[in-house]
């Protein structure tokens, strides 16, 4: 655990929990601004068949043989009927919540820090079933989620630039997702900013000093002397050893991108995400992707976000807000609002 003097940091009517998966052990640490509440621990009978449903969307992606960003993009309807994803997400929920629930009932807000092969887990996503009734965990009170405790204390200190936004997107006459040029607009309006032209040299130039950065294009994976992804520009890719070197004190960046949250959980491969990249240049909330994303769920849950935000509830109630819309208004897969994470702070 680290210093104590970061628990004074947490807010009132906000809750931590820290988890720890070892060989036949899952470790939890219930935290609040006094302190380490409990601490809980859940013995495995088989350690593999749980990492199994750590991959619970990539299993979905595969079972389904959607095999690539535009089959997906194509067949939202199709892959929604097809999938029944109640299964894995309950059992998730009755190890890793159920014992914590007591804990998180009437809370606020929830910040969750997964260690290991947990942060491939949408926690926001598990479902709660209940005398035949089943609620995902989002509809009960937002969730933001750590690398560590100590990224907290530090996010916490840290200065926010002025009310002036960054929207960037590249269109698909140029290589960009489908409706990212009508997302930067939008973006753009309801920021009273102008969107610019998805190039590295306009990021470079007028990054630093934003309060708020949004990228809409596609991301981009190599694995050449390191694994990394990138954002595509117009002008090339903006990679992660770029963003570190920048001075970003931003409230928000939003990643609207394919695959842009997780770093490799695998300690013999050096990775650097884009995610990662942007706390350590200074951001305090990244909202990321953990898989791909289709075009039009994508548009609409950025639209409802924004609006909320517009309209004065913090970033994590915002983006609950918009993963609500989708979940009551449309049946679409949780798959198409799950991927979404908000990482750092929820105010």
């Amino acid at each position: 655990m680290e210093e104590e003097n970061v628990f004074s940091l947490i807010p009132e009517n906000t809750l931590l929990l820290e988890y720890f998966l070892t060989k036949d052990k899952i470790y939890m640490f219930i935290i609040n601004n006094k302190g380490i509440l409990d601490i809980k621990d859940i013995k495995f009978k088989d350690i593999n068949l749980f990492k199994g449903i750590l991959n619970i969307f990539l299993q979905i992606l595969i079972r389904e043989n959607f095999t690539s960003y535009k089959e997906l993009e194509d067949n939202i309807p199709e892959f929604s009927s097809l999938f029944e994803p109640e299964e894995n997400l309950i059992i998730s929920y009755d190890l890793l919540i159920k014992p914590v629930y007591e804990f998180i009932k009437n809370k606020e807000m929830l910040y969750i820090i997964p260690y290991g092969e947990l942060a491939k887990l949408p926690f926001h996503a598990l479902i709660k079933k209940e005398n035949g009734e089943e609620t995902f965990l989002i509809e009960e009170i937002p969730i933001a989620y750590l690398p560590s405790l100590s990224v907290f204390r530090i996010l916490k200190n840290e200065e926010e630039n002025s009310d002036k936004c960054l929207v960037i997107g590249l269109p698909e006459k140029k290589g960009g997702p489908k409706l990212a040029e009508k997302e930067a607009k939008l973006v753009a309006k309801l920021c009273n900013s102008q969107p610019y032209l998805a190039k590295k040299d306009i990021f470079l130039k007028e990054a630093e000093g934003k309060n708020i950065i949004h990228i809409s294009t596609h991301s981009v994976n190599e694995k050449i002397l390191i694994n990394y992804n990138g954002l595509l520009f117009e002008d090339g890719v903006l990679l992660p050893q770029e963003i570190e070197m920048l001075t970003i004190k931003a409230s928000l960046v939003f990643l609207s991108a394919c695959s842009t949250y997780l770093e490799d959980v695998n300690p013999s491969i050096k990775y650097i995400s884009l995610t990662g990249s942007f706390i350590k240049a200074g951001a305090r909330t990244v909202i990321a992707t953990l898989l791909p994303i289709a075009s039009y769920p994508t548009y609409m849950l950025v639209e409802e976000f924004y609006k909320n935000l517009k309209k004065g509830y913090s970033k994590a109630k915002s983006l609950q807000r918009a993963q609500l819309r989708i979940i009551n208004d449309y049946s679409w897969h949780p798959y198409f609002w799950g991927t979404f994470f908000l990482i750092g702070l929820g105010d």
